[in-house]
């Protein structure tokens, strides 16, 4: 049987190019356009922070997005130009992030990290533009991919 380290979690790592706001100004700021709270790193678990600092290194910085309903906006996402308020909140929240000087953004949405490490990860390379299509793979009603996915990563390219 394989417990779970943590689940429902949505953390976004960027490098900081250039911004003249303090990181927990920038949570404000997108906790404002998310409409739920967004934490820097030093409020995240660490469980949650070890897990990503080993797909990321110790450059980027980190975001979480606290939403523990977030992952139901993908159960009946039905079509991929129609994007759910949450979702839409969530791409509007990145696209502030690359206005505000972050780059090499990476999108971690976890339904759930096993203990034993058998997650079953979607990874996607998309563009700033196309990242609202590349969530939609993660959506249980987008045939594209296999699907039952615990987690996917996105990485957006600059």
């Amino acid at each position: 049987m394989s417990f779970v380290c943590f689940d429902c979690t949505q953390i976004v790592t960027a490098v900081r190019n250039t911004t003249v706001f303090s990181e927990l100004h920038i949570c404000e700021l997108l906790s404002d356009i998310f409409e739920n709270e967004v934490i820097h790193e030093t409020g995240i678990k660490p469980i949650k922070a070890d897990y990503i600092r080993q797909y990321v290194g110790s450059k980027p910085v980190i975001f979480e997005f606290k939403d523990l309903e977030f992952q139901g906006e993908f159960e009946d996402w039905e079509d991929s130009n129609l994007l759910p308020y949450k979702v839409n909140q969530f791409v509007n929240s990145i696209n502030k992030l690359v206005e505000l000087g972050y780059a090499q953004i990476q999108i971690f949405i976890t339904a759930s990290v096993p203990e034993n490490g058998d997650e079953l990860t979607l990874k996607i390379d998309t563009s700033l533009a196309d990242f609202p299509k590349a969530l939609f793979r993660y959506s249980h009603c987008c045939f594209d991919d296999v699907g039952g996915w615990n987690e996917v990563i996105i990485n957006i390219q600059d």
